[in-house]
């Protein structure tokens, strides 16, 4: 039998809502980062400037409480299958010591969050 692997996202695939929007809306807002969010659409931002300004309006320490899909759950307690995840999220909040986990990080300076992308090291 050949071994398998199976690679899957972070957001929405494991959790139910997106991670880094829960943080920068926290300290954001919404209406500020949907405004954020129209601004590369329409390309008055690049994708990287928006995100490293949404970020670095972050500036608290990850306290927040993630629903995981159920989904997840039962197949994760049945599976005896090599999971990756490969998100476009950052380590300090996708990280889980049962996972192998491919993302973005974050340097945490004392009044914001920085990322680093996993692109540009």
């Amino acid at each position: 039998m050949r071994p398998v692997s199976v690679f899957c996202d972070f957001d929405g695939t494991i959790t139910v809502q997106d991670t880094g929007t829960v943080l920068i809306d926290s300290s954001l807002g919404y209406e500020n980062r949907r405004s954020l969010d129209l601004e590369i659409l329409h390309g008055v931002k690049t994708f990287r400037e928006a995100v490293a300004f949404m970020w670095k309006s972050y500036s608290e320490s990850i306290n927040i409480s993630l629903k995981v899909g159920t989904s997840f759950r039962q197949a994760e307690s049945e599976r005896d299958i090599p999971l990756t995840v490969v998100s476009s999220g950052v380590k300090p909040i996708v990280q889980n010591p049962l996972l192998t986990i491919i993302a973005n990080n974050v340097k945490i300076h004392h009044d914001h969050w920085e990322i680093i992308y996993k692109d540009e090291r």
